[in-house]
């Protein structure tokens, strides 16, 4: 473990004030939910349904459109077995509640990075996988997931120049994270490059394209659809 993912790891067992703070300012600004922010804090989640828990994490509303072909076919294949979806903003709150999640699906915020927030969301939940979309990537969370035998999946990831340059600077941090991945299907050939670069093992790196291709279609008011059809 690199120096920079220890330092981490100190600030994130001490930074659970800093994050209460921070919450109560976007709370305050209207961006975040107040009758949702504590599960950011490992509190106030639903009843844990009994059985397997299959954990699929998107940060947002787009990447949530991407992994629904995948959370059907996952409960498809284990009939008993239910899904955990977690979101990281509070407008994916306001569009999941308009949307029809399947039946043995719950939504809940995932936690802040700390060591007592994502202590409660894993022994609360106990998934048996982690799925994990795009790149939003959290260590503390990621590491203790890891440590507790849980398979750790990436799907649909795609990293631009830019966010590659900028996490290199992160140096060991950046691949010891990364190399907490079984296995990290990502959206083309370049990106499969640019992890490699930033320090996932290639053999579990696996071009497997977009899955927003086979996303549902957004959400939409039906009486809008057919005025804009009509004009």
């Amino acid at each position: 473990m690199s120096p920079l993912t220890r330092a981490y790891l100190a600030f994130s067992t001490l930074s659970g004030p800093l994050w209460r703070i921070a919450m109560r300012g976007r709370v305050a600004r209207g961006k975040e939910r107040a009758d949702r922010v504590g599960e950011k804090f490992g509190e106030g989640y639903p009843a844990r349904p009994e059985g397997e828990v299959l954990w699929f994490h998107a940060l947002s509303v787009g990447e949530v459109l991407a992994l629904l072909p995948l959370i059907d076919l996952a409960l498809s294949e284990r009939p008993d077995a239910h899904v955990l979806l977690t979101t990281s903003t509070a407008s994916s709150v306001e569009a999941l509640g308009r949307m029809d999640l399947p039946p043995r699906a719950i939504h809940v915020l995932l936690p802040v990075d700390t060591s007592g927030a994502v202590a409660a969301f894993l022994n609360h939940w106990r998934p048996a996988i982690a799925v994990m979309a795009e790149i939003d990537f959290w260590p503390r969370l990621l590491i203790e997931t890891k440590r507790r035998g849980l398979p750790l999946i990436g799907v649909n990831a795609r990293i631009y120049e830019g966010s590659a340059e900028s996490r290199a600077r992160l140096g060991g941090l950046m691949r010891d994270v990364l190399r907490l991945f079984d296995a990290i299907l990502v959206q083309d050939e370049t990106s499969a490059a640019r992890f490699a670069a930033l320090g996932a093992s290639p053999d579990r790196i696996t071009v497997a394209g977009a899955l927003k291709a086979a996303a549902r279609p957004l959400p939409a008011d039906a009486g809008e659809v057919e005025r804009w059809r009509a004009a």
